[in-house]
């Protein structure tokens, strides 16, 4: 088990430094592309979007360690009963939100100044971005087979290899002057290779994994939201803190001021998703240790994550707090950081 955990922490860290990587190089580009407002817009429409999620109750948070658990077991009926209840859950509560999105499109993107980003534009990007969401949930419960097996080795490589795949198309969806619409179909044409990709590779990793609609998917399903509700408090503050500045800023300032607190929350949420490089492991981990009766063994487990976690957060942070405007000036280079000023 130690030698797993030393693996799956390698490859989790190797595959969110490459996914930070990307997202600081992509930024800057984007926003000399097509600008800060439009980028501002983008980043406001991505938030509009993520309080759609909320929906989901949780469920989500519930297939690693109930997948992990039944693996150990070999119990692969009540494991695809877990990945049964979440595909059609996420197909239905997919279906409806789209619907929802349809309805109250012009109520909820009536509240803001789009500036000069226009009416087909927006429309187009919001629809993309809700069809993306809908496709990432369809994908969680197929990622959760992966990492509740605690093969992370693939689940990173994988992920390494499709944000390249992104990130070149964001450059040349870019390069071609397709603006936003191209930055929407990028991510769209991303989250359904992803879904394909994860789809394969679960069932390749479990044989006997099969879909199923009956009695035994109905009791998992409401296992599985009894134990997502519990936590879905932090979802929503999660969402509220993370999302809710950029909306504010949207309806009161600009699109341009989004744009511009995108780019000093970026830093700080590089800083934060540190954190995500060992949490995630942690949840399967300690179900399969769990099912095997190894308490003793959980408790070192956390207590070494912990330390892990805070001798990864604690420097970077306080860099992060001491040079905040040096590093954003050497990210967006000083001519960048003084055009999105004035912009803003």
């Amino acid at each position: 088990m130690k030698h797993t955990i030393r693996r799956n922490a390698f490859f989790a860290i190797l595959g969110r430094g490459w996914s930070i990587a990307l997202g600081l190089i992509a930024t800057p580009y984007i926003i000399n592309q097509v600008g800060v407002q439009a980028f501002g817009a983008w980043v406001l429409l991505e938030a509009i979007v993520a309080y759609f999620s909320l929906a989901e109750m949780g469920i989500g948070t519930s297939f690693n360690k109930h997948i992990a658990e039944y693996h150990v077991k070999d119990e692969h009926d009540q494991l695809s009963s877990v990945v049964s209840a979440g595909f059609f859950f996420y197909l239905a509560l997919g279906t409806l939100l789209t619907l929802l999105a349809l309805l109250f499109r012009e109520q909820l993107l009536g509240c803001f100044d789009f500036a000069n980003v226009s009416a087909d534009e927006v429309d187009f990007v919001y629809f993309a971005l809700i069809a993306v969401m809908c496709l990432r949930l369809l994908a969680s419960p197929f990622k959760g087979v992966i990492t509740g097996l605690l093969r992370y080795d693939i689940f990173n490589k994988l992920l390494s290899i499709t944000q390249t795949l992104s990130f070149c198309g964001v450059l040349l969806w870019l390069h071609f002057g397709f603006g936003l619409p191209g930055l929407a179909f990028n991510a769209f044409a991303y989250a359904l290779l992803d879904l394909l990709v994860i789809v394969i590779l679960a069932f390749r990793l479990v044989p006997k994994l099969h879909l199923k609609a009956d009695r035994h998917t109905y009791n998992m399903f409401r296992r599985l939201f009894k134990y997502g509700l519990s936590i879905q408090v932090v979802a929503i503050a999660e969402v509220i803190n993370e999302q809710i500045d950029k909306v504010l800023l949207g309806i009161f300032r600009s699109t341009a001021m989004v744009g511009m607190y995108e780019v000093g929350a970026k830093i700080a949420n590089t800083t934060n998703s540190l954190a995500a490089i060992v949490l995630p492991i942690l949840t399967p981990t300690t179900s399969q240790l769990q099912a095997a009766g190894q308490n003793e063994e959980i408790k070192q487990l956390y207590l070494r994550g912990t330390k892990v976690i805070a001798l990864l957060i604690v420097p970077v942070s306080c860099i992060v707090v001491l040079h905040s405007e040096q590093l954003i000036h050497l990210w967006l280079g000083k001519e960048g950081f003084e055009a999105a000023a004035v912009a803003a």
